[in-house]
């Protein structure tokens, strides 16, 4: 074999492996999992395509579920509302569970979008249990501290 093509060979790949390269530049992060909200609403996602809102207040929010055929910066648009007046959430990997100023509880499979209301915790954490395999306490979390968290990961 010729030397020329062996030592063209090792040449390519020490530059590739070279830290200074000109690497492409990443795409900016997709919006729905950037974008905080506007003025007098505030957002946070949860898996895609479901989202939290808030109106005016961080006391309660809305469950939605995105429509990407709008921009998320358009809520009146870009979402449909699901469930309303969640005052705590948990969430999780698989879901998220839900408990409303009523004091209803909820559970989102977010694979499924399948949404089921509860009669009480013990109802829900057995669904869990049975369900999604799920044995851990749940880490209830009010829609501001949720917020916060997720304006301070950006």
């Amino acid at each position: 074999m010729d030397s020329r093509i062996i030592g063209l060979g090792i040449l390519l790949l020490l530059a590739g492996c070279d830290q200074n390269v000109q690497r492409p530049k990443t795409e900016e992060k997709d919006p729905f999992y950037t974008y905080t909200g506007y003025r007098d609403w505030w957002r946070f996602p949860l898996e895609y395509p479901y989202q939290m809102l808030m109106i005016d207040t961080f006391r309660a929010g809305y469950l939605e579920q995105y429509n990407p055929a709008y921009p998320v910066e358009d809520p009146n648009q870009s979402s449909t509302a699901l469930l309303q007046d969640i005052t705590l959430i948990a969430r999780e990997k698989e879901f998220a569970a839900l408990q409303t100023a009523s004091e209803g509880l909820a559970l989102l499979v977010y694979r499924t979008g399948e949404l089921t209301e509860f009669n009480s915790e013990e109802e829900l954490l057995s669904y869990l249990r049975e369900h999604c395999q799920f044995a851990a306490s749940l880490r209830w979390q009010d829609m501001d501290t949720c917020y916060r968290e997720f304006e301070k990961s950006l």
